[in-house]
């Protein structure tokens, strides 16, 4: 019995290491086994080993639509610990964002991020405000994404959190975030470097190419990678890439 639980725990670290990534077959083929191990055992409340809706969430990602909605049934269904009904409330949400019910999966995942926070669960809540960023970007709204992934961003920092930095940065480059309205938005000087920056510029041939000093190029580069919420230039060169016509 405790080999069977360790081996659900170990699962649970694999699959969400693996939804990081968002190779979401590679979370099903860990998390598969321990949700039958964990019924095998008589374990029904989801808030027990905490996997079911990391489960859903790699269902939706291999469009397994019917099965990421009946398990996402079962974890509304036997909910009875708070983590759980927050987690029911993001299962939810995944498999209605997954089926293009935006506005509903907001509103579901929007009250799981809450209630995630509420019980001092920053990991999962900033995995729900990522997704919450995701399903506005999709609507269009991306003011609204930005703010999302500003917020799982802080709270991902706050608590040392590492895991999730490799799927925020992702989502941002998904958002794109050269063209916002408002001072989060790339200045016309930033612009030029960043531009000089994809097309495989070093600094001192971007200051000799723009008429700027070395330390302007690099404090440029510096406001432009907290702006998009980067950390290297081969990020940047994505971007900017990705925002061509």
């Amino acid at each position: 019995m405790l080999d069977e639980r360790h081996f659900i725990r170990g699962a649970r670290v694999l699959g969400m290491v693996a939804l990081a990534d968002r190779s979401w077959s590679s979370a099903l083929e860990v998390l598969t086994p321990a949700l039958r191990a964990a019924d095998d055992m008589g374990y029904r409340e989801p808030g027990m080993f905490r996997i079911h809706h990391d489960a859903v969430e790699a269902m939706c990602g291999i469009g397994d639509l019917a099965g990421a909605a009946e398990l996402a049934a079962l974890v509304r269904a036997r909910a009875h610990l708070p983590w759980a009904g927050a987690a029911a409330a993001y299962a939810a949400g995944l498999v209605l964002a997954a089926e293009g019910r935006l506005d509903d999966a907001a509103e579901q995942v929007l009250r799981a991020a809450r209630e995630f926070d509420a019980l001092a669960h920053p990991s999962e809540a900033a995995q729900a405000l990522m997704q919450l960023g995701s399903i506005r970007r999709r609507q269009r709204r991306r003011g609204d994404s930005r703010r999302m992934l500003d917020q799982a961003a802080r709270l991902l920092e706050d608590h040392g959190i590492a895991l999730w930095q490799g799927r925020l940065v992702s989502e941002r480059l998904l958002l794109g975030r050269l063209h916002e309205g408002d001072d989060q938005a790339l200045t016309p000087a930033e612009h030029r470097t960043a531009a000089a920056v994809s097309r495989g510029l070093t600094n001192r041939e971007i200051a000799s190419d723009l008429n700027l000093s070395i330390k302007t190029v690099e404090a440029q580069l510096t406001r432009i990678y907290q702006k998009l919420g980067i950390h290297s230039r081969s990020q940047l060169v994505a971007i900017v890439l990705r925002e061509k016509p």
